[in-house]
């Protein structure tokens, strides 16, 4: 089995989403996917990693995941490149689960646990209340807004005014209106915030019972 094609689809609005198809010459089709600045990822993908692997095995992932890196290591641990490895790297997990006809897990050394507690992310932050309760009907009972991200720009995270305050505090505060302690909510800073301004949006939060900051 050899590679044989690289496809890459971008999706909705916005289009930060990006899929990876790795196509296999036996019919085998390997999916990955990474978020953000997906035109640069793409083009990573399709100029500078896809003719690594087109014509090899798609079973030497780890050998394939160190040829991209050591291709791309001048431009750190991070960035459009990482992502374009990360998702090959999935989509190269995926041919290999369905050739063994496993799950993916079980190559990497099997289940931990049975189950694990999903919780919805995202936004937007008007009309959290409803999203609320249509989460719980769907029997997820966790959720993650991050409306002081936008915010924090026009001071690049270092100063909050109450008004500002008091609006990101509003999604939060609609949740509880509308579903109580039914649901449980964290709140994504995005590392946007100085410290003293984290603490004090921390602070804030605290009435609101916050599963957790990030």
């Amino acid at each position: 089995m050899n590679v044989n094609n690289i496809e890459t689809v971008r999706v909705g609005d916005p289009s930060d989403a990006i899929w990876v198809r790795v196509h296999t010459d036996t019919g085998l089709i390997g999916l990955g996917e990474t978020w953000y600045a997906s035109k640069t990822v793409e083009s990573a993908v399709h100029d500078h990693f896809a003719p690594l692997l087109v014509g090899r095995d798609p079973f030497a992932i780890e050998r394939h995941w160190l040829n991209m890196f050591r291709l791309s290591d001048h431009a750190g641990y991070g960035g459009a490149e990482l992502r374009a490895i990360s998702a090959i790297d999935m989509a190269l997990w995926d041919i290999k689960g369905q050739a063994a006809g496993v799950p993916v897990y079980e190559l990497l050394g099997g289940a931990v646990r049975k189950k694990i507690r999903v919780y919805a992310t995202g936004g937007p932050f008007q009309g959290c209340g409803e999203l609320a309760k249509e989460l719980i009907e769907d029997g997820i009972v966790a959720m993650k807004i991050g409306p002081t991200i936008p915010v924090a720009t026009p001071s690049e995270g270092q100063y909050l005014a109450p008004v500002e305050l008091d609006h990101v505090l509003k999604p939060f505060r609609d949740i509880r209106d509308a579903v109580g302690g039914d649901i449980k909510i964290a709140n994504d800073g995005h590392g946007k915030w100085s410290l003293p301004v984290a603490i004090q949006i921390a602070k804030e939060m605290e009435k609101l019972d916050i599963m957790w900051q990030e």
